[in-house]
């Protein structure tokens, strides 16, 4: 019985750890050389560096070519911008799509009149997906409402 228990705690943890991650492995509150290290490790490399943003891209990449890093005074991750290449191909669309399901869940809601899906991830942190006039996806943004100076210029 003992075993079972710590089997389903282990379990639970795990699901709560896999549910604060994101698209790319980034999470909230991830310090920023561990951010680096996996952009870096899937090709990224980092092209802007003022004050709390740091840009890293991936000409080569065939869906994101942009990541975006906005830190807070520790230097941890607060949000996070993806910019995916224009007329990303549908099923390119579709796979981020359904990766974002299973990360974030089917609890979202639909912006048509602004093509967005948002996701309201917990009570200050949101993420949204947006897309273009032809419904391919073009931006995925993770905000985080205690840090609405670092996110002026994105919404």
């Amino acid at each position: 019985m003992k075993q079972v228990l710590i089997l389903v705690l282990l379990l639970g943890i795990g699901v709560g750890l896999f549910a604060e991650t994101g698209l790319l492995g980034i999470w909230y509150g991830q310090d920023y050389n561990t951010s680096r290290k996996i952009l870096e490790s899937k090709g990224y490399t980092l092209n802007k560096n003022v004050k709390n943003v740091r840009n890293f891209e991936n000409q080569n990449a065939e869906d994101c070519y942009l990541v975006v890093l906005y830190l807070d005074k520790k230097k941890k991750v607060a949000g996070w911008t993806l910019t995916f290449k224009k007329d990303l191909p549908e099923e390119m669309t579709h796979r981020f799509y359904a990766e974002c399901i299973l990360l974030h869940g089917t609890d979202y809601s639909v912006l048509a009149e602004d093509n967005v899906v948002d996701w309201q991830l917990d009570e200050d942190r949101s993420f949204k997906l947006g897309f273009d006039e032809n419904n391919r996806l073009n931006v995925a943004i993770y905000i985080d409402d205690k840090h609405p100076e670092l996110f002026i210029s994105i919404e």
